[in-house]
């Protein structure tokens, strides 16, 4: 039998509303994060920014959009990047771009370069 205002007995591993409070007290602080978005700086130089236009030039030549391009290897973000010379592309990353013009790998460079 409870008096009042004394407490029930408890049960091993029985939690209690005051129980729940306290520890949420101690428990840390999980939100949603905030995610900024990395923006890539102005093109760094001549190079980036011929290669990346002459990449486009053959794209709309070929009729290809951006994602096309790219898959599956890179995103249509990455494609524009590199077409707005904010990104330097790789050899590798040619290849790919003249295996899906069906182009040489010479041609994928601009004339004068």
């Amino acid at each position: 039998m409870l008096v009042v205002g004394q407490k029930p007995a408890m049960r091993p591993g029985l939690l209690t509303a005051g129980d729940i409070g306290s520890s949420a007290r101690y428990a840390p602080q999980v939100g949603p994060r905030s995610r900024q978005r990395r923006r890539r700086p102005p093109p760094r130089d001549d190079l980036a920014n011929n290669i990346g236009a002459y990449l486009r030039e053959l794209r709309l030549a070929r009729g290809l959009s951006q994602a096309n391009l790219g898959a599956p290897y890179f995103t249509r973000a990455h494609i524009s990047a590199i077409e707005l010379g904010k990104i330097l592309p790789t050899v590798n990353t040619l290849a790919h771009f003249a295996r899906k013009l069906k182009l040489p790998l010479r041609e994928v460079l601009p004339p004068h370069q």
